[in-house]
């Protein structure tokens, strides 16, 4: 059986802290770790655009100690239960 997807405030906004070795691709996958890979890029593009003011031009470059916003993944991107509202 598959579960019901969440909807509204149950893709919340998560706060994380950069830790060495992450980037916006891990970040990213990690928030919607079963999505199809154009759902983890879109992701990962809203997540720069977000975050933009923190991480410079470079979206490529984040450091360790950054804290970033994920936003909420799109409605169709399935979030598993284990990763709602939990920072890596």
């Amino acid at each position: 059986p598959v579960p019901a997807r969440p909807t509204g405030s149950a893709y919340p906004r998560q706060h994380v802290e950069v830790r060495p070795g992450d980037s916006l691709w891990r970040l990213s996958r990690q928030r919607v770790p079963w999505a199809p890979a154009r759902d983890v890029v879109g992701l990962v593009e809203r997540t720069y655009l977000a975050n933009r003011h923190v991480i410079g031009a470079d979206p490529d470059l984040i450091h360790p100690g950054q804290r970033l916003v994920l936003p909420r993944p799109r409605p169709h991107t399935p979030v598993h239960a284990d990763h709602q509202g939990k920072t890596p």
